[in-house]
């Protein structure tokens, strides 16, 4: 391979690395949660995760746990033959799930991030000196726009 293909393949993955930044970024700015993110273990409400707080093990098992409640609920409302909204400690199954989808995403930002900057130190270690000057160029015109 010659030194203009390692270039260009550098620069490609410089771009790909800049667009996983952007969405790490994306992330970290993502709309308010929908629920009030205390998840209730039980009927009676007595027992609750805090959403806010938990890790992922945690959340998985609570969306577990709606989720086999929602199916139940769907099939009961058939057996009964009524139709009703399933809805969990004040909060539609998709209002958790959204929530629970935010924060698990939310906890893997930090591993995300960690990955790209390791990412970003390996092409730095391979990137020719003309190619850096390249970038620093870049940088430059992009910062003065």
């Amino acid at each position: 391979m010659t030194t203009n293909e390692i270039d260009a393949k550098v620069q490609k993955l410089f771009e790909r690395l800049q667009t996983k930044k952007r969405e790490v970024e994306l992330l970290e700015k993502t709309g308010n949660y929908k629920t009030n993110l205390s998840f209730p273990l039980d009927l009676l409400r007595v027992t609750r995760i805090n959403i806010h707080t938990a890790n992922v093990s945690d959340i998985t098992h609570a969306l577990a746990f709606l989720i086999s409640s929602a199916t139940a609920w769907e099939e009961a409302c058939k057996v009964l033959e009524v139709k009703m909204d399933f809805i969990w400690g004040g909060y539609s199954l998709a209002e958790w799930k959204y929530d629970m989808h935010q924060r698990v995403s939310r906890i893997n930002i930090t591993d995300k991030k960690k990955e790209l900057l390791d990412l970003e130190k390996k092409l730095n270690n391979v990137v020719s000196p003309e190619q850096r000057r390249l970038l620093e160029i870049e940088a430059i015109t992009k910062a003065l726009e």
